[in-house]
């Protein structure tokens, strides 16, 4: 009996534990992450760490209107004690619009499967400028149900071999910086594949993603890049030339 309630408890603290990480992002809000460049060959070893933002869709959380949806059928799931003190025994529509802006909405674990894959989507800031410059993009992750990532430039820069600053001047791996992104994003969520990725850059930023074009299935420049995309092997290919339409192999191109 001892036993038995020695491995009933540690269950139940795994599943708590497990209930707690899945709740740790939520929906709509900016994140940010801190990584470290592994096998970093940067000249100042503070270059190696870095920074970058993301926003994820409402489409991937539980929304209050399920949850009180849920209660007036009298369908409970686990997903009612994300919204701790609200009442979900109401009636009428005025208790979902009323509520559902002001409460957190966190990953819904139990519906990503059938989610499946966004598309992840770099927005690329300009020289000068930082990675909330490109915030202007944020609002399209609900209504193109996409992830939407803004990387920050060291000192507000990107090395784009051709362009700019700071991290051109220091020759920074940016390349590099941008590929560990898109792994670290695929490691921490089951709806990211780096193969479905896509880019928009501003200026240095347009620099950046022609550069690194190969990382990604299509890019969009604008005010600046460059012609040829003569970037390391990136899963969608080596160097190929850009355009105005599709261009190389994997059906990659600028728009």
């Amino acid at each position: 009996f001892v036993f038995s309630r020695q491995v009933t408890e540690k269950r139940l603290v795994e599943e708590q534990n497990r209930r707690e990480m899945e709740v740790d992002v939520e929906c709509n809000q900016v994140i940010h992450r801190d990584v470290d460049i592994p096998n970093c060959q940067e000249i100042k070893s503070g270059d190696c760490h870095r920074r970058y933002y993301f926003l994820l869709p409402d489409i991937l959380c539980q929304s209050l209107r399920s949850v009180l949806e849920s209660a007036r059928t009298g369908i409970y799931d686990e997903a009612g004690a994300h919204y701790e003190g609200v009442n979900i025994n109401g009636s009428g529509n005025e208790d979902v619009d009323g509520l559902e802006a002001r409460v957190p909405r966190q990953l819904n674990t139990n519906s990503l499967k059938e989610i499946g894959t966004l598309p992840m989507v770099f927005a690329v800031h300009c020289l000068g400028c930082d990675a909330m410059t490109m915030s202007n993009f944020l609002p399209y992750a609900n209504s193109r149900n996409m992830i939407v990532v803004l990387p920050e430039g060291l000192h507000n820069s990107f090395n784009a071999k051709y362009c700019c600053g700071y991290a051109l001047q220091n020759g920074i791996d940016d390349f590099n910086f941008f590929s560990l992104i898109q792994s670290e994003m695929s490691a921490e969520f089951e709806f990211v594949n780096p193969n479905v990725s896509y880019a928009v850059g501003w200026s240095n930023g347009g620099y950046m993603v022609t550069h690194a074009a190969t990382l990604f299935r299509a890019v969009s420049p604008i005010s600046g890049y460059s012609y040829t995309i003569d970037s390391p092997m990136g899963q969608f290919g080596g160097d190929w030339k850009g355009n105005n339409g599709d261009g190389g192999s994997g059906g990659k191109g600028i728009f």
